[in-house]
């Protein structure tokens, strides 16, 4: 059983960070550091180390990492990492790929040219990903044209990876991480409107156990499993009952408990304590 205090203290930390950050820097590639302390992380700086003919695989992936992370929104670097992406993506595993992918959905830098050329690349290698990077690759779906081949590998492969989750074998932060990397599979799908009542199903029961063990779950992560489930018309009562006990603990503003209201509405599930608790939020908070 997971430590209560820890996994409190785990989510307000991540939370509070940048929670991307924290995952690529664990799951990607080491690379040579490219600045010294004393640097300044200048946009031409980065500029400069991009363009330069030393920019190898490494290079290139810890520079989109850094931009990133330092949220650098410099339109002429996410351009030259393109250019330079173009040329070296031969020399990238499939799960460099998939961070850089995602380094540019999450600065909102949109390449169908690029997108296109990477997802090649990863066709008949998904079965090589863990569950966190078939969620990084999942959640570019929304921005992007996925081909109908990516979506099925992406669906099987989650399947096979939460069926093969033993729960009982990880570590405090790889539960953490694992619910993390579900509930973004399971938005991402749902955000496409793509149904798979088999991938939902079986996460469900994953995601109780994880619930279970983790104990505290963030507000945002509740609404993005809840409406998931409703956008699609899926209703799994056991879980909806589990998600509404964590619902009485943390925070959601208006918008979001509003949207958890109308979605179990649409698929006919009630809860007398969740309607108890919606009508004292309107008393004491009014409709803001």
């Amino acid at each position: 059983m997971v430590n209560t205090n820890y996994a409190r203290k785990w989510f307000i930390r991540r939370i509070a960070e940048n929670t991307v950050k924290n995952k690529i820097n664990h799951f990607g590639a080491s690379a040579p550091s490219l600045f010294h302390a004393s640097d300044k992380f200048t946009s031409s700086n980065l500029l400069n180390t991009v363009e330069s003919n030393n920019s190898s695989d490494k290079y290139l992936l810890s520079i989109a990492k850094l931009s990133h992370r330092k949220q650098k929104f410099d339109l002429a670097i996410w351009r030259a990492i393109s250019n330079k992406l173009e040329l070296i993506n031969h020399l990238l595993t499939p799960q460099q790929l998939i961070v850089l992918l995602h380094c540019f959905k999450q600065i909102k830098f949109s390449s169908n040219h690029i997108f296109t050329k990477c997802i090649d690349r990863l066709n008949g290698k998904i079965s090589q990903l863990d569950l966190y990077h078939l969620s990084l690759i999942a959640l570019t779906f929304r921005h992007n044209n996925p081909p109908s081949w990516l979506i099925s590998q992406v669906s099987s492969h989650s399947i096979y990876n939460i069926q093969s989750l033993c729960i009982s074998t990880l570590t405090q932060k790889q539960i953490i991480w694992n619910f993390e990397s579900i509930t973004h599979i399971l938005g991402s799908f749902s955000a496409i409107d793509c149904a798979n009542q088999q991938l939902f199903q079986l996460a469900a029961e994953k995601l109780i156990k994880l619930i279970e063990s983790i104990k505290l779950i963030p507000g945002h992560y509740i609404h993005k499993l809840i409406t998931s489930y409703c956008r699609l018309c899926y209703s799994h009562i056991r879980l909806f009952d589990v998600l509404c006990e964590q619902i009485f603990s943390c925070k959601l503003n208006n918008k979001e408990l509003s949207d958890i209201k109308i979605g179990f509405e649409s698929v006919q599930y009630f809860n007398p304590k969740l309607v108890r608790f919606i009508a004292y939020r309107s008393v004491i908070f009014g409709s803001k």
